[in-house]
């Protein structure tokens, strides 16, 4: 009985370790459904606004780019950072927008940073937990049969 536990336990561990991997690469599939079903516009950063909201107290924000297109549709970024000097670093670049919809919300900035960054940052961390993790499991593998 005590073998079906240990097995059991080392299955739901196994689980906590593939989510964050699995959740990145769902991450990277949407944004690569996004690109292929959307129509590409060209814009520019023009300047970055103060985003906050209040929670338990506490004002909470960050900066956020804003890009604006040839015909004037300002197009919010989706990533804030809490730094005003690195979002007034991105201004002036020229970007890709993707448009999803009538809407200027449905848009997406398309940059590293406004795009793929959150599902590169959880993919590179679920991989490197399942390596460990894989590479633990081998390692009492083999100390088990020797």
């Amino acid at each position: 009985m005590e073998n079906v536990f240990v097995k059991v336990m080392q299955i739901m561990l196994l689980g906590m370790f593939y989510s964050p991997a699995i959740f990145g690469a769902w991450l990277i599939a949407e944004k690569v459904t996004i690109v292929i079903q959307s129509e590409t516009l060209s814009a520019s950063i023009s300047h970055c606004e103060k985003r906050a909201k209040a929670s338990n107290n506490r004002i909470l924000g960050g900066w956020v780019p804003i890009a604006k297109t040839q015909s004037g549709v300002e197009i919010e970024g989706t990533f804030s950072v809490k730094n005003q000097w690195w979002c007034q670093w991105q201004v002036t670049d020229n970007v890709s927008v993707l448009k999803t919809g009538e809407r200027a919300t449905e848009h997406h900035i398309v940059n590293f940073w406004q795009f793929f960054f959150l599902p590169v940052l959880v993919s590179s961390i679920g991989g490197l937990v399942v390596y460990l993790g894989i590479r633990n499991f081998v390692k009492n593998r083999k100390k088990e049969t020797d």
